[in-house]
């Protein structure tokens, strides 16, 4: 539980210090769509235990604190807390204190969670599960 919490709070640094901020208004359908298809893309890599790539999708600042790593020991203490995962949902788009932000739902074999993943203008700036 530990380095979840961790990976949370460093959203919450990351978000602050790095990035461009999401458009204002309407984001680009297109772009949406990618970025969404990106965060979903993420999570199943994790899933089926791909850290590295996971990893090289962050953006530089921010490949510190979301090493391969720790993605592994964070993704091992949701998978044993939750089980397997069983399937992903749609992603739904918001912003988070400015930044491209996708919500995906998750389920689990003994549960449901939802994944955040943040974007900023070098790749993704944050990643982090809430129930």
């Amino acid at each position: 539980m530990r380095s979840f919490l961790i990976l949370m709070a460093s959203l919450a640094t990351l978000s602050c210090a790095t990035g461009t901020p999401a458009a204002s208004g309407d984001v680009a359908s297109e772009a949406q769509s990618a970025q969404g298809a990106q965060a979903v893309a993420l999570v199943r890599g994790l899933a089926n235990g791909d850290f590295a790539a996971v990893s090289a999708a962050f953006a530089p600042e921010a490949r510190i604190q979301f090493s391969e790593g720790r993605l592994r020991e964070t993704w091992h203490q949701v998978a044993g807390d939750y089980g397997d995962l069983t399937g992903t949902g749609d992603p739904i788009p918001s912003s988070q204190q400015g930044y491209a932000a996708y919500r995906i739902p998750l389920k689990f074999q003994r549960g449901s969670l939802h994944a955040r993943v943040v974007f900023g203008p070098q790749g993704v700036v944050g990643l982090f599960f809430v129930p």
